[in-house]
């Protein structure tokens, strides 16, 4: 599988942190081995993958609002990474 895009990690992240931080009011409980994002596992590269399509759907469907902030985070990632 491709490397995910600019912008899909800083994405999965920001979803992942969200997702632990609100789980606990939902009455979810995560695993302990998945509660710090990590882009190596086989988790956390599923995010940045489902992250990147995402973003790339945005790109593609020119979604007004949606696609201005998709290639805000992309281009911040890109900035950020070099």
């Amino acid at each position: 599988m491709a490397e995910a895009g600019p912008g899909a990690r800083q994405l999965a992240e920001m979803f992942h942190d969200r997702y632990e931080r609100l789980a606990p009011s939902f009455g979810y409980v995560t695993r302990e081995e998945t509660r710090a994002f990590d882009p190596t596992s086989t988790n956390g590269r599923l995010m940045m993958a489902v992250c990147d399509e995402i973003l790339t759907w945005f790109d593609r469907n020119d979604v007004g609002l949606c696609a201005r902030c998709a290639a805000e985070v992309r281009s911040a990632s890109e900035k950020r990474d070099g």
